[in-house]
């Protein structure tokens, strides 16, 4: 036994002990609350002897209960030992799991073993209904998480892409499961919500910044940062240990999709417009195109892997996931290029949303799409929502139509075009006027702003207004 084994066990101590303190909160209350009646008590009964008062004060101390030890002795103990045996399972359970033949880097195992347990807790915490800072569990445990990662990431090799794989594991996934980010993220503590910053420091109006042609800062969000910096250090440093690498793996769709979903409203702290915002950011632009190759190479990796191979098709989210990040990172990507002028037709990531929308909905071989094989139906249909039937998915649809002459994959659910005056679809091409006007005129479709369709006025009468 190493002494790196000792602390790790010793953490192991430490955690059991952070969650007994969890666990009994309310009796902990309920003591210190009973000992300090008893400590007015007793000082009301020494003055009451001092005074000759003896009599009085019988009524008010307090005979009933052991003391604080004897609390600890006959509640307190049995219930750490309890919690100190169950996440000695888990412990050994995690040393069985990273500590194989196939592992490497065990220095550092010892310390990631021992935050697993904890990270099963932190887990647990994120997927409860309410969010879980409001619990103020989640940031606390965190804190005891933070420890052990900066002891123990210290025995990992420089180079090495674990330790991106521990940060994500620990500090993102707890959130990034449910598609929920650290509360304290969400507050914006440098410049106004609605106040952006051009690159050479200049500020701006919402107005303004959604109308001039000019490249603006991010906000600060060093929660989506961490969530970035796990995602290019496990994409471009190699793994030594073989089991974490195929763990990256399996996680990384996942992860990818968290960012490109939860990107866009972390750097620019607003939901209206927010997209419109986010184009204009050419340090975030840059960024999801690296993350849009990642996601390629992804594929290329589990092909490779034979363990991936029996995995994506027994988890078909997996696969819809990294579909799913692929298409909402495009949709950032694409009118980035209309806003500086670059868009064509002929554009590879034009010609990627078509691919990826293809094998989105469309069945290959007899086999249906991931999408089509989920069984998550609920979120099988936000996911199609969102890659088909949202606003910018439909208008980069049309534009393809108008300008390219072809249409992407997918049917359109035109259903919320039904009942208007005019016909579904005079009524979709209405809606891409009144939603994306900036884009049209940038696009020189200005035929689109000025048309009129066939009203129907009531009697069966039609006007062309």
């Amino acid at each position: 036994m190493t002494i790196h084994t000792l602390i790790s066990i010793g953490f192991l101590f430490l955690i059991s002990f952070f969650l007994l303190l969890y666990t009994m909160a309310p009796v902990i209350l309920y003591v210190v609350i009973r000992d300090g009646f008893r400590i007015v008590a007793w000082c009301y009964t020494t003055c009451c002897n001092y005074f000759g008062f003896g009599n009085i004060q019988k009524g008010f101390v307090f005979q009933r209960g052991g003391s604080f030890l004897n609390v600890i002795g006959k509640v307190y103990l049995p219930i750490f030992l309890l919690i100190l045996f169950l996440n000695s399972i888990l412990y050994f359970q995690q040393r069985r799991h990273w500590m194989g033949e196939d592992n490497a880097n065990f220095t550092a195992k010892e310390y990631f073993v021992a935050g697993q347990v904890l990270n099963y807790y932190t887990c647990w915490a994120g997927a409860t209904k309410w969010h879980p800072d409001k619990l103020y569990l989640l940031p606390s445990l965190l804190s005891v998480q933070h420890i052990i990662y900066k002891v123990g990431t210290q025995y990992l090799p420089e180079d090495d892409a674990e330790k991106a794989y521990w940060a994500q594991q620990w500090f993102i996934y707890p959130y990034s499961k449910h598609i929920r980010a650290a509360s304290r993220d969400a507050v914006n503590r440098i410049y106004p919500e609605k106040v952006f910053l051009t690159v050479e420091g200049e500020h701006l109006s919402m107005k303004d910044a959604l109308d001039l042609q000019v490249e603006l800062q991010p906000k600060p969000s060093r929660f989506t940062d961490l969530a970035w910096y796990c995602l290019e250090i496990m994409a471009t440093k190699e793994f030594g240990d073989r089991q974490m690498y195929r763990a990256y793996l399996r996680n990384y769709a996942g992860m990818g999709h968290f960012y490109a979903h939860y990107a866009i409203l972390a750097y620019t702290k607003i939901s209206l417009n927010s997209r419109r915002i986010y184009i204009k950011m050419p340090a975030l632009i840059k960024r999801d195109q690296e993350l849009l190759k990642w996601l390629h190479e992804l594929k290329d990796k589990w092909s490779r892997t034979p363990e991936m191979i029996s995995f994506a098709e027994s988890t078909p989210k997996v696969e819809a996931m990294r579909e799913m990040a692929v298409i909402l990172l495009l949709h950032n990507t694409i009118p980035a290029t209309i806003w500086t002028g670059e868009f064509s037709c002929e554009s590879s990531y034009l010609k990627d949303l078509e691919k990826v929308r293809r094998e989105f909905v469309y069945t290959r071989e007899g086999i249906q799409p991931p999408l089509g094989r989920m069984k998550e139906k609920s979120t099988a249909r936000q996911f199609y929502f969102i890659a088909i039937d949202s606003a910018i998915a439909r208008f980069l649809s049309f534009i393809t139509e108008e300008n390219c002459g072809y249409r992407l994959p997918g049917k359109e659910d035109m259903q919320e075009f039904n009942g208007a005056a005019i016909s579904p679809l005079d009524r979709r091409r209405r809606t891409m006027r009144a939603l994306f006007t900036r884009e049209l005129k940038l696009l020189g479709m200005d035929n689109v702003l000025t048309e009129k369709y066939w009203t129907h006025i009531g009697d069966g009468k039609y006007e062309w207004r």
